[in-house]
């Protein structure tokens, strides 16, 4: 019973990862799409966490290291959605 319990918060803490990239990669889409300002407000533009680019070149060859996440109106309602069912999906125990 403690392994399906760990079983359904790992799959679901998966889908809510899933679900923030697919509503990420939604509000990416549908930005061209949206014409009202404040609806594009709404829909599209998020906070972004993370670290700003640092980049380094040496003539020849050039690194550039950074991180940036973009969380919007749609990550939140995919990752409470697709977190949601992975929460209520029953898993059994492999005999």
């Amino acid at each position: 019973m403690q392994t399906t319990k760990k079983k359904k918060i790992t799959w679901t803490i998966w889908g809510a990862i899933l679900g923030i990239l697919l509503g990420t990669a939604t509000s990416s889409a549908i930005a061209h799409l949206v014409k009202p300002q404040w609806l594009k407000n709404l829909l599209v533009e998020g906070v972004a966490i993370g670290f700003p680019e640092i980049s380094t070149s040496l003539g020849f060859f050039s690194l550039h290291f950074g991180f940036s996440l973009r969380f919007t109106l749609l990550s939140g309602l995919f990752m409470i959605i697709i977190g949601g069912v992975m929460l209520l999906v029953s898993f059994r125990e492999d005999s």
